[in-house]
């Protein structure tokens, strides 16, 4: 039978003196080794990955030349043909293009330097055909691409040969204007026509829901401001009265929480650490393959082991919270009044928008002089080919992802921090090792804002439903984005 917080029960210490200083100070050495253990092997994942076809950065210039081809099925037909209208298309095209290959600069392999030849200028084609024969293992491929782009008329039945071929190539929305050229090449002219008429179409969806998207952002952008507005008013006025379980402890039981929940943390941590390193080499070694099927398999034991972590933990956890006599209020798992905390969710991550655009700014400035590795889970989302992949993904990364991260980043580590130092001492400690323990060093700042609003808000409303809520929302808002760029 659980009961509310008082002193832990069992031999484990002295509940006259508290939590031991050393076994806390220990558990905070061992923190500190996991997070550079954690930096270490971002880096190392940015030397096996470095040469990956898909990643955030390559998705931003990928977005500028689909806006060339959107904008040919957006304008008006009396507008398109004008020398104006010409010129503009052809500088926004040069610097599309010119941001396109920088991009594959930084990250080639044989998927961007396929699209680099499809979008080139012609007088660039014959260097990148060339790069791209560096590094493919099929010498017969660039052969292709020359014959397309710069040999003579194709017969028929080298025209069908390479349209099965550029079909496998799994280009995505390239493989339209890879057809539309090849077809040009050819003499056939309808069908060249039919597949350029495809991809400007779907070119224009990728700009309408990108903008959707934008624009609901924008809305909630605003409110975001307005909340923050109303939040540091009535902060000065004292009409803000947080209450957590925490509050209402001597220093004894505050030692222990700070003491017990750290040890979960760290426990939290080590788990994680352990079951992904073990199944990211069986993911390596899986993606060594080009047999789709396999790949989504990849992306299965992802999630499972994702999950599996997080179940570990929460399970000694419990054990921890029945052991020493705790309830869930504790690390916030409960919720009085769960529509009003939903609601309270939408408006903390509403918050956070202002202040995560802001520390974006400040930090993408440094992008082109220091490279940060993406998140793990977005090029395994790009390179999705099943809608049960993505499904599965999209799940991890909106649903499991803010459950399990805020019950241990907001639920224990922030929960601990404020019974050790305080609150304001623990919303920005939990914040830090947020943003230290994803990809580093220009995620930092961002996450790190984000992990501010999100402990604000599990204190202020002593439960962890509204940061699980914003945190969904986040996630999912960027997955929705990743899709939309990507095609998908």
């Amino acid at each position: 039978m659980e009961r509310d917080p008082s002193s832990p029960q069992g031999n484990e210490a002295r509940p006259d003196v508290g939590y031991p200083r050393n076994r806390f100070v220990a558990m905070l050495s061992v923190l500190f080794v996991l997070l550079l253990l954690f930096a270490w092997a971002q880096r190392a994942d940015v030397r096996i990955t470095k040469n990956k076809s898909v990643s955030e950065a390559s998705l931003q210039d990928d977005l500028a030349v689909k806006l060339l081809y959107a904008s040919k099925g957006l304008l008006p037909s009396s507008a398109t043909g004008t020398s104006s209208t010409a010129r503009m298309e052809s500088a926004a095209r040069k610097k599309a293009v010119a941001g396109f290959r920088d991009s594959v600069k930084r990250n080639p392999s044989t998927g961007s330097l396929r699209k680099l030849i499809i979008v080139d200028d012609p007088a660039q084609r014959a260097a990148d055909i060339e790069r791209l024969n560096r590094l493919s293992k099929t010498p017969s491929e660039p052969a292709m691409w020359t014959r397309i782009y710069i040999s003579d008329r194709l017969s028929a039945a080298q025209t069908k040969a390479y349209a099965a071929r550029i079909r496998g190539l799994n280009l995505g929305w390239y493989e339209h204007l890879a057809l539309s050229d090849l077809y040009t090449s050819a003499g056939m002219k309808s069908d060249a026509a039919r597949e350029r008429k495809i991809a400007t179409s779907a070119a224009s969806r990728t700009f309408a829901f990108a903008l959707l998207l934008i624009t609901v952002l924008g809305f909630l952008f605003l409110a975001g401001v307005v909340l923050i507005i109303i939040y540091l008013v009535m902060g000065k006025n004292g009409q803000l009265k947080p209450h957590s379980p925490i509050d209402d402890m001597s220093p004894v039981e505050r030692s222990f929480v700070a003491g017990y929940l750290l040890e979960t943390f760290v426990l939290y941590l080590l788990i994680t650490f352990g079951v992904q390193t073990v199944a990211g080499i069986v993911i390596v070694l899986i993606k060594n393959t080009v047999n789709a099927s396999i790949h989504a398999n990849s992306a299965y034991l992802t999630a499972f082991v994702y999950v599996l972590a997080g179940v570990l933990s929460l399970a000694y956890l419990r054990y921890r919270l029945r052991a020493a006599g705790w309830s869930w209020s504790v690390v916030g798992l409960v919720s009085r009044t769960p529509l009003i905390d939903v609601l309270a969710g939408v408006g903390t991550y509403a918050a956070a928008l202002p202040l995560l655009f802001i520390a974006s700014l400040l930090t993408k400035s440094l992008d082109r002089y220091v490279h940060t590795p993406d998140n793990p889970i977005v090029p395994e989302f790009l390179e999705a080919r099943t809608l049960a992949t993505r499904v599965i993904l999209f799940a991890l990364v909106s649903i499991a992802a803010p459950f399990f991260e805020e019950l241990f980043f907001r639920g224990a580590l922030f929960h601990s921090f404020h019974a050790k130092w305080g609150v304001t001492t623990g919303v920005l400690l939990s914040a830090a090792v947020f943003g230290l323990v994803h990809p580093l060093p220009l995620s930092f700042l961002p996450i790190f804002a984000l992990g501010s609003v999100f402990a604000t808000a599990a204190y202020n409303r002593g439960s962890l439903l509204p940061c699980m809520v914003a945190h969904g929302l986040n996630n999912a808002a960027a997955t929705l984005f990743l899709m939309i760029l990507s095609g998908s």
